[in-house]
């Protein structure tokens, strides 16, 4: 099948058929989505002027007003980082894929990356590891997604409040497996018993505190990933850390 790659901002009218294509995976509002890919115009600040942007994968060979569009991806300034972006919101129309339009689609981002001055890409995933390893993508620690964006810098998961900025929208981006060095979790719902030691008597004679009740049993497991409806019929999904990889690619 015949392609092309174009810029969203250089071909606005696609911008409808891209929240079309986005909302199939990932669903948000109309409005919401518009507002997002909006953003995703170069912003004309240094040091990549030309950053954030937005490519969209169009079938034929000329960008027609009436081509179907077939996938779409966004790259993103990672702050800190010299010739680095985060390339994210990479998806191709459900009816067009195992036909190699995803590997395409990373090919002509990674071109677009370069024409910018940027030798190193970086991405998150939850489940595609095994695709992006096989277009030269490895394991790496998480990086911070651009400066306007809150990041604790003690934090033992940076970069994760970034990611599920980016990469759920309105539904809620992270230490990969093979390198992860988080803390141990402290389950909220945990309960601790009172220090048998502050208990006294209320008279000066020596009367045994009485034994601390017991403790209730634990809470039953979380499952890493669940979901939860919402009344308007959409879901809250929560997502564990743990279950997201960060890779990144040199393109040099």
């Amino acid at each position: 099948m015949e392609t092309i790659c174009v810029l969203l901002h250089e071909h606005k009218h696609y911008l409808n058929k891209c929240v079309e294509i986005l909302n199939e995976e990932w669903p948000r509002s109309v409005a919401a989505r518009e507002h997002s890919l909006e953003k995703s115009m170069p912003n004309g600040n240094p040091p990549y002027p030309g950053l954030p942007c937005a490519m969209v994968l169009v079938a034929g060979t000329e960008p027609d007003k009436e081509a179907a569009i077939l996938g779409h991806s966004r790259l993103m300034p990672v702050h800190g980082e010299e010739n680095s972006c985060l390339i994210e919101s990479v998806v191709v129309k459900k009816s067009h894929r195992g036909k190699g339009l995803g590997k395409k689609l990373m090919s002509c981002s990674g071109k677009q990356a370069l024409n910018l001055g940027i030798t190193t890409m970086y991405l998150v995933t939850m489940d595609k590891q095994d695709f992006y390893k096989h277009i030269g993508y490895s394991i790496c620690e998480p990086v911070r997604l651009s400066s306007f964006m809150s990041c604790n810098r003690e934090s033992k998961r940076p970069g994760y409040d970034e990611f599920l900025k980016q990469y759920l929208g309105s539904r809620g981006g992270c230490c990969a497996k093979d390198n992860k060095k988080a803390a141990p979790k402290q389950d909220s719902e945990s309960v601790t018993s009172p220090d048998s030691s502050t208990i006294t008597s209320a008279s000066d004679t020596c009367i045994p505190s009485p034994p601390a009740p017991p403790l209730p049993p634990p809470p039953p497991p979380k499952d890493k990933k669940s979901s939860q409806k919402t009344k308007y019929g959409k879901s809250i999904v929560r997502i564990d850390p743990d279950d997201i990889f960060w890779m990144k690619k040199s393109l040099i």
